[in-house]
Formats: C-alpha cells, structure tokens, sequence
C-alpha cells in the first residue's frame, strides 16, 4: 500500500525482530545471528511478492534490527526524522489484542510521527491504486 500510494518517495521497510528461547542456545550471538539471516529472508521474499511499482523498487531500502518494535521504529522515526509510518497488522480479534497485547497499538503511542495502520485483506495483501 505505501508503494502505490507514496511512490515518488523513498521508502524503508523495516523488521525488527527478537529470537524466541535464545537463552537455551549454545551460542546465543549465532543463534541470533541465524533468525537474523531468516527475517532477512523472510524480507526479501515479502518484498519480492508485494506488487510494487517497478519504478519504485530501487527506492525501498531494508532494515532489519534486533529488538522490540515499537522502541526500534520509534528511535528510527526519530532518527531519520520520518514523517510517516505505515504499519501492517493481521487485525486479530479483540479477545486476541486484549490477551496478547498488539504491536500496531503499542507503535501508536510509541512512534514521534503519523501513522497509518493498514489491515491485511483476508485474500492477502494489497499493493493497488489508493
């Protein structure tokens, strides 16, 4: 959706991400590094499939950090000094959010810029015309 609707910008898609039971492992650093090089892969393939412009691919740069995400995005924003966030969510039932807690509402009140929080569509998601 942000390509389609912002593609005369430059855009970053960023994945932070934390490694489940890294406390368990012989060697944490490598064990992290190692879900470093899958959500890297998992990135890559996202940004493989979405439909983005082809003039406008060059412009998306990656960035992947460890952590949680409304602290990471939140530095980043302020760092980079964004003007917008766009945030996906899988808009998990209100019983979920309420047990689980939701990244999309955590990054609302974390993040120094707007936001826009876009749904995915059941059928996937969708990179059209706005």
């Amino acid at each position: 959706m942000a390509a389609g609707w912002f593609d005369q910008e430059a855009l970053t898609l960023f994945s932070a991400y934390q490694v489940p039971l890294s406390g368990l492992a012989a060697d944490a650093q490598q064990y992290r590094d190692e879900y470093r090089a899958v959500v890297a892969g998992q990135s890559a393939a996202f940004l493989a499939s979405a439909q983005i412009p082809d003039a406008v691919r060059p412009h998306v740069g990656t960035v992947i950090e460890y952590g949680e995400p409304q602290h990471l995005l939140a530095e980043y924003a302020a760092d980079k000094s964004v003007d917008l966030v766009v945030a996906g969510t899988r808009g998990r039932g209100a019983i979920s959010t309420m047990l689980l807690g939701s990244v999309a509402r955590e990054l609302l009140s974390a993040v120094p810029c707007d936001i826009l929080v876009v749904r995915e569509l059941s059928s996937g998601v969708y990179f059209g015309e706005p």
